[in-house]
């Protein structure tokens, strides 16, 4: 499950990386629009890992609209469902959220030698960043309503992996307890979870 954050997280990372490049325009007309469809189905062993499964298959689609402006910020709007399911296909486990991103890059620093790229930017989302549920029992965990935050983020451009993300200037109005743990469930969350998908 954690790589599945990593994946969001990666999609946004590549839009600030375009963001950051960006060239200029008229400041109250987006200088690059997209809507995007990224459909996937793959095996996750870290959430087998975590689960102590065989495998969990992960099957999604994120949907969204990403504008970016000549004064480098951007504006994005995501819809997703993402199921997990567990080697015989017990469950599902049922990510979806539904937000509005705006960000604004701070800045950017890339070291050729070690191909890291460090991007500074400031976050608010507003609406449903994540929503966990699990059909006939109803919903383990959600985070909803605003969210605000600067981030570091380090991300190694050779493997396109996260290396690091630092919080601060945190602002929260709403139940937000998947940031509030570190962007991870409780033991008795990861329990019920897992216990879903067959564990």
């Amino acid at each position: 499950m954690a790589r599945i954050r990593r994946l969001l997280i990666a999609i946004t990372a590549a839009a600030m990386f375009v963001t950051v490049l960006s060239g200029t325009a008229l400041a109250d007309k987006p200088v690059f629009m997209d809507r995007f469809v990224d459909e996937f189905s793959m095996e996750d062993p870290e959430a087998a890992a975590e689960c102590g499964l065989s495998t969990v298959h992960v099957d999604g689609v994120v949907k969204g609209t990403f504008k970016e402006f000549a004064d480098g910020t951007f504006w994005e709007q995501v819809v997703g469902k993402i199921e997990f399911t567990g080697p015989n296909g017990e469950g599902p486990v049922i990510l979806s959220f539904a937000n509005a991103h705006e960000g604004n890059p701070v800045s950017e620093s890339f070291d050729p030698a070690t191909g890291l790229l460090t991007l500074v930017f400031e976050d608010t989302f507003v609406g449903n960043p994540e929503k966990w549920r699990i059909p006939g029992i109803g919903v383990v965990v959600r985070d909803a309503g605003f969210l605000s935050w600067t981030v570091t983020v380090v991300i190694d451009t050779n493997t396109d992996e996260l290396v690091s993300e630092e919080f601060t200037d945190v602002v929260i109005h709403g139940p937000h307890p998947i940031f509030e743990n570190g962007f991870s469930f409780t033991d008795d969350q990861l329990a019920q979870v897992c216990s879903a998908v067959g564990a």
